[in-house]
């Protein structure tokens, strides 16, 4: 905090180039809030923790499979384009942002489609990103997910979330 908080006193504070003047009347001592303030947050920290349980449950009572080898394909994919991409950057200073932002989808988009022809040639299971039983998430499923303007850090992480709730929503069908 850059004020001082003591009673009385008055600062000036300057946040995100706003000045703000805070003038300290009474110096409130930490307490535990009242149950009415926080049970909203009790309840859905509650509901994650049983949720959370019951994907551990199916997951060790249903197959679950990721296949690391095509995801490192994938990701490889990605940073590519990254890495491409940053070698252009100087190239497109004159070019509009939304010309520069349709190129690196059009980009991204051939890099997976590359991964996925690449896998062609190998055993159709191999295409297989993720399986749940017999449902399967293949590398084709996961085109158009990153956004354009995403970084490679953001992109895998994006992807992640996308196999981890794929993985999670189809557990969830399979018990129901």
């Amino acid at each position: 905090d850059a004020s001082n908080w003591i009673k009385g006193e008055t600062s000036n504070v300057t946040k995100d180039k706003v000045v703000v003047i805070v003038a300290v009347k009474e110096v409130l001592k930490a307490e535990p809030k009242a149950l009415d303030e926080i049970k909203g947050l009790i309840t859905s920290d509650y509901q994650n923790y049983l949720e959370t349980q019951w994907v551990k449950e199916l997951k060790s009572k249903y197959k679950v499979e990721v296949n690391n080898e095509v995801l490192k394909l994938v990701m490889a994919c990605l940073v590519a384009v990254f890495i491409f991409y940053e070698g252009l950057i100087p190239t497109f200073v004159f070019c509009s942002r939304l010309l520069f932002l349709f190129m690196r989808f059009l980009t991204i988009t051939l890099f997976l489609f590359i991964c996925s022809c690449s896998l062609v040639n190998k055993e159709a299971e191999e295409q297989v990103l993720a399986r749940v039983e017999d449902k399967n998430l293949f590398v084709s499923d996961i085109e158009g997910i990153v956004p354009v303007n995403a970084s490679a850090a953001d992109s895998s992480l994006i992807i992640n979330n996308y196999i981890q709730k794929w993985v999670k929503d189809n557990l969830i069908l399979k018990k129901a």
